[in-house]
């Protein structure tokens, strides 16, 4: 870096700056598009050097290289094009124009951490207007695009990783693309399938890991057909002593799952459901830790459509009839049977459900895998990384009706950061996506898109399967937000109005 002939480093002084910002609103205001930096060291042939934001962004990434990063975040027009170099005796400008960089990127981080979540949905929705596109005609991936930007608090990034800490006063801010996504699968037992309320028996569930393990089962075929979405299985309580490669085990407390709800006292214990919580909790942490930009959840368990239909009776005040469904394709006479022992245990446990204590209604029905899916959307919900959770279909749906209503207070951040996958064929599933937004109370589901579910293919699968579909869309729609061009950007004319 050049001095001024003695050693030292002349210091320039800021005149005046218009500063045009990622999400299109103005740091400060000048009656000059040009930013005038004047040196005070008197032996300078030239006495003032007009730099526009461009040519600062190209100083910044010549002399201090991450630098480069953060003006990229802050600034739309230091994406652009290079034209040109600082006019005059470019050795005396980089130390000026950078520190002037730090300190508009601070002013800038500062406003941003202040916006709220409507503003940044405003923001998001004015954005994705503006794309050289009519307005409205990418559908609904305009809505997942404007929710994704609006959780991860940025329009136009184009970094590979968070900011330094420093710049951000300790704060991490995200880029508004999906790359990388991780399926969480949890896997268990429940007593209730010995009361015959499946198509399969209880010992499925084990084969079913097996299956997992060796790379079979249709969640593995869909991963593997879907870019950057790894899938991690986690064994929480499958009634099996036999461990399987590629399966992750955390079932200390109840290593034969649940017992059933309908002949048993209830179906697990405080300590049980607390540590398969627990265990949801630490697998989401983990994959939130290794830059995991998108969580999707998933389960495996004979008898667990069953539960989750007991769990949302409890949760709606709804009868049997309408919250139970054909499951593993249950009909007749069984699905008769299977409703009935629905109605039974909902009889069995009335006063713990009037009680409306959800803990305690958890463990008087179970299941396991479902407080594990409980447990990673909290983790998900408070990750100030704000990841975007991808929530499967029935049974995973209700698992995340129990979180917002075991912890009201992170509503706000499971709004947020929630996208539901898929409608499950489950007649019930409606019911439950109905619940959730009730939970949420119309403070929050009036604020941006409507939370609705991404896909309507007739899934009943489970596993995950919806949401391995949905994390491609979103990868789209988070895509379309950073990388197309606006009008103006492109040069491209706009609609006459």
């Amino acid at each position: 870096m050049g001095g001024n002939g003695n050693g030292q480093v002349p210091q320039a002084k800021l005149i005046s700056t218009t500063y045009a910002s990622s999400d299109g609103i103005l740091l400060s205001s000048s009656t000059s598009p040009k930013t005038k930096f004047i040196p005070n060291n008197s032996g300078s042939t030239h006495s003032t050097w007009n730099v526009d934001e461009t040519e600062r962004a190209h100083i910044a990434q010549k002399f201090y290289g991450p630098l480069i990063e953060t003006v990229n975040y802050v600034s739309v027009a230091a994406r652009a094009r290079v034209r040109g170099c600082v006019r005059g005796s470019e050795a005396n400008v980089p130390f000026a124009i950078a520190a002037q960089v730090i300190v508009e990127v601070k002013k800038r981080i500062k406003q941003i951490k202040s916006m709220s979540y409507p503003q940044w949905i405003a923001n998001a929705q004015a954005e994705i207007d503006s794309k050289t596109k009519p307005p409205g005609s990418l559908g609904r991936l305009e809505d997942w695009a404007v929710r994704v930007a609006a959780l991860r608090r940025s329009l136009k990034p184009r970094f590979a990783s968070p900011l330094t800490p420093s710049l951000t006063g300790g704060r991490t801010l995200m880029s508004c693309r999906v790359r990388l996504g991780r399926l969480i699968l949890f896997a268990a037992d429940h007593g209730l399938a010995d009361d015959n309320v499946s198509n399969y028996p209880k010992v499925v569930t084990r084969e079913m890991l097996r299956n997992l393990s060796s790379g079979g089962a249709a969640i593995n075929a869909m991963c593997n057909a879907t870019p950057n979405l790894s899938i991690c299985v986690v064994d929480v309580g499958v009634d099996t002593s036999e461990t399987f490669p590629n399966v992750h085990v955390r079932k200390t407390f109840a290593p034969h799952g649940t017992l059933s709800s309908l002949t048993g006292e209830r179906a697990m214990t405080e300590e049980q459901f607390e540590s398969a919580f627990a265990a949801g909790m630490d697998f989401a942490n983990s994959a939130l830790s290794e830059e995991v930009d998108a969580l999707a959840l998933g389960e495996l368990g004979i008898g667990n459509t069953a539960v989750a239909s007991i769990l949302l009776a409890a949760v709606s005040g709804r009868p049997a009839d309408q919250v139970t469904g054909k499951g593993t394709g249950v009909d007749g006479d069984k699905l008769k049977h299977k409703v009935d022992v629905v109605n039974s245990v909902l009889v069995k446990h009335q006063a713990v459900i009037s009680s409306k204590n959800w803990k305690s209604i958890f463990c008087a029905v179970g299941g396991l895998e479902i407080a594990a899916i409980c447990g990673a959307a909290i983790a998900t919900a408070r990750c100030s990384k704000k990841p975007a959770l991808l929530v499967d279909g029935f049974i995973t749906t209700v698992a995340f009706l129990m979180a917002v209503k075991l912890f009201p207070e992170d509503a706000e951040q499971l709004y947020e950061c929630v996208f539901f996958a898929h409608n499950s064929a489950e007649h019930a599933a409606k019911i439950a996506i109905d619940e959730v937004k009730a939970a949420f109370g119309p403070e929050l589901t009036t604020i941006g898109p409507s939370i609705s579910p991404m896909l309507d293919l007739g899934l009943r699968l489970g596993e995950g399967t919806g949401a391995a579909l949905g994390f491609s869309l979103l990868k789209a729609a988070a895509h379309i937000m950073s990388d197309m061009n606006t009008f103006a950007g492109a040069g491209v004319s706009e609609n006459e109005k």
